[in-house]
């Protein structure tokens, strides 16, 4: 079943509408929405409220999973909807489609900065932290357009998100933890976003987390309350100093992870978080 979309006046209303009508023939729900930095959109080209974009896509999980739970409700049914987030990226820049009849034409090749980086690893964040409720969650597109990975006649370009999105795939495995963080505000807006993730069958932890301070670093505590980690494996951190710094295939390394040294592992340790940042860190835990 089709979700509406926050910019629609009708978003919540149609949903509620539609389910009632079917909701023992539904499984689930799509929702997609996509997100960019126009001077005249809702950031207002604002490079920190673009970075706090994966907060509204929380919002609206929890809004349209609200719904459901209503409609269920409502319907007396014991089935539980599950959404899928099957379209979600940033995508703003090339928006014309029309290729003129050409052969193969170059159409909606988004050129990805560091910023858009470091929202797609906060929204990877946001769908982490909801996976209750969100079963499956699909990057729009994977090659040429509005994707992480560019081609041309002579090779492949990895674009910035190619990194937070890579990440996720190879290191968020296992149980979503709801994690308590406490974060100090820049503008109302939390200064660090965190998503935690742990793997049973291999006791490593996974813990993603978005430096929104423009400006400066930021220290991150992490406590673990128990299975506290016994080895630090890897800490990855992509950041740098130009936000609209982007990759090309003139210069394909502009925008690209660096490697920093692990913490010392405990069931209290201390990270230092790059300004603009969005970091990996790995861990292992004691023997279970």
């Amino acid at each position: 079943c089709g979700s509406s979309g926050p910019g629609q006046s009708t978003f919540l209303e149609w949903d509620r509408e539609v389910l009632e009508e079917c909701y023992s023939q539904v499984d689930g729900i799509s929702l997609h929405r996509y997100y960019g930095n126009e001077a005249t959109g809702e950031t207002g080209g604002n490079s920190l409220k673009y970075l706090a974009l994966n907060l509204a896509m929380e919002e609206q999980i929890d809004q349209v999973a609200a719904v459901c739970e209503y409609v269920r409700k409502r319907t007396g049914s014991n089935k539980r909807l599950w959404l899928s987030f099957d379209e979600w990226n940033v995508w703003y820049r090339r928006r014309g489609g029309n290729g003129q009849r050409q052969q193969a034409p170059h159409l909606l090749e988004e050129e990805y900065n560091l910023e858009d980086a470091l929202l797609v690893g906060g929204l990877v964040n946001a769908l982490l932290r909801r996976s209750d409720k969100v079963r499956v969650a699909c990057l729009a597109q994977l090659v040429n357009v509005i994707a992480p990975v560019v081609t041309n006649a002579n090779g492949l370009l990895r674009q910035s998100i190619y990194y937070p999105y890579l990440w996720a795939l190879e290191s968020a495995r296992g149980q979503a933890l709801d994690a308590w963080v406490e974060s100090a505000a820049i503008e109302g807006i939390p200064a660090i976003d965190s998503a935690v993730t742990f793997d049973a069958a291999t006791g490593q932890y996974c813990v993603l987390l978005l430096n929104r301070d423009l400006a400066q670093p930021r220290e991150a505590t992490l406590v673990f309350r128990d299975n506290a980690p016994s080895r630090s494996l890897r800490f990855d951190t992509l950041t740098g100093t130009d936000l609209k710094a982007v990759n090309t295939f003139a210069e394909p390394g502009k925008v690209k992870p660096a490697v920093l040294d692990p913490p010392r592992p405990g069931g209290r340790m201390t990270v230092q978080l790059p300004a603009r940042s969005y970091s990996r860190l790995l861990l292992k835990a004691a023997a279970l």
